[in-house]
């Protein structure tokens, strides 16, 4: 199932994400991706042209404590209300690596559509899609 287009440095998803299956051909259990690729090609499903996008969220630790990254090494940060989709080097910690993610992403054919800073110090998402089907699942997971 190739989804990454382009000369990139994943190349294809082709040899990225594989469906795992037994001698005989069939799905293992925990081959999900199988099921969903059948339902995805359906006829009737692929008329309906469903999009879909997925965010993924993460947190930055400190390399030396492993304490989240821009929080008070043993203490708490204060209230949230400031680094949701904050800005400044005192509310958006991280947003180097955030912006580092997000160019690799790019490069390697993900179908990235943002970042944001989100509740808490350190934390950050990022959205992919709209994608078509089950491209939106390839592309989080490769992501």
């Amino acid at each position: 199932m190739a989804i990454i287009q382009g000369n990139h440095l994943l190349g294809s998803a082709d040899h990225v994400i594989f469906d795992i299956y037994t001698p005989q051909g069939v799905p293992i259990p925990t081959n999900k991706c199988a099921k969903a690729a059948e339902i995805f090609s359906d006829p009737k499903v692929v008329a309906l042209v469903p999009w879909f996008g997925i965010e993924q969220e993460y947190t930055l630790l400190q390399q030396d404590v492993k304490w989240p990254l821009g929080w008070p090494v043993g203490g708490y940060p204060g209230l949230q209300g400031p680094y949701y989709c904050g800005v400044g080097a005192d509310k958006s910690f991280g947003r180097d690596i955030s912006d580092a993610h997000y160019k690799a992403y790019l490069y390697a054919g993900i179908n990235i559509s943002g970042t944001n800073g989100e509740v808490m110090p350190g934390q950050w998402e990022f959205q992919v899609g709209p994608s078509i089907g089950i491209e939106a699942g390839d592309h989080i997971w490769c992501a």
